[in-house]
């Protein structure tokens, strides 16, 4: 019986120990994904508030720069120096160029969610993490990325703790309608699907955001994720 007794308690010790560890790689992914989204999100505010300096006051000052040319290029005594010319010259392609620029600033705003995920699922020994995110889907709004962060990390955490997956499949696209977030794992639901207070919460998220969830089971039986979110 004594010996009986020690076993147990090694067991359940070892039970204990397994779900700290467990528990301490999960707020661990956590911090990482969220240190990742955080230092894009300053990156990403940084490039606007540099774009909108350059629009401002650059552009603001080489439009003054051109009218005054323009005049210098009206008095007939100027009218034919080729230094004027170049000068209005150079002033027009400055300002296009600085036009360019700030629209490329614009154009390349957006919250690296890719990067993100992948330090989600990083420190978790399973599943491991397949990620698919089509070319040109871009992020704007922190809110959103951090939803999309906040769903991924519960089927990460339901694939491990209750499917016992081995792999998760995130696939992420945009289009017209807005855009589609589909998360699949290869483990086996265990009779009808319960949604408990994780589920609830990814609910509750989409449902702030004005998408739709829909739960499903896998073409292996594991569970099937489908969040549309509106353009």
């Amino acid at each position: 019986m004594g010996f009986q007794a020690l076993a147990g308690l090694c067991v359940h010790y070892a039970r204990r120990a397994e779900d700290s560890r467990d528990a301490l790689a999960r707020v661990n992914a956590d911090l990482l994904a969220t240190r990742a989204l955080l230092a894009d999100s300053a990156r990403d505010a940084e490039r606007l508030r540099v774009a909108r300096e350059l629009h401002d006051v650059a552009g603001h000052k080489l439009t003054a720069m051109k009218l005054n040319l323009r005049a210098l290029a009206s008095d007939p005594m100027l009218a034919e120096r080729e230094e004027v010319r170049i000068a209005q010259q150079l002033s027009t392609e400055l300002l296009d160029d600085i036009r360019s620029v700030v629209q490329a600033m614009r154009d390349s705003r957006g919250l690296d969610l890719q990067t993100a995920i992948r330090a989600l699922a990083a420190p978790l020994p399973r599943p491991s993490l397949v990620l698919h995110i089509e070319e040109g889907v871009k992020v704007d709004d922190p809110a959103v990325a951090e939803s999309l962060l906040r769903i991924v990390q519960e089927c990460l955490t339901n694939a491990a703790r209750h499917a016992n997956a081995d792999t998760l499949t995130v696939s992420l696209q945009k289009g017209d309608a807005g855009m589609h977030l589909q998360i699949e794992d290869d483990g086996r639901l265990r009779g009808m699907l319960c949604e408990g207070n994780g589920f609830s919460g990814i609910r509750e998220r989409v449902a702030a955001l004005g998408g739709d969830l829909r739960l499903g089971s896998s073409a292996t039986g594991g569970l099937r994720v489908d969040v549309r979110l509106p353009a």
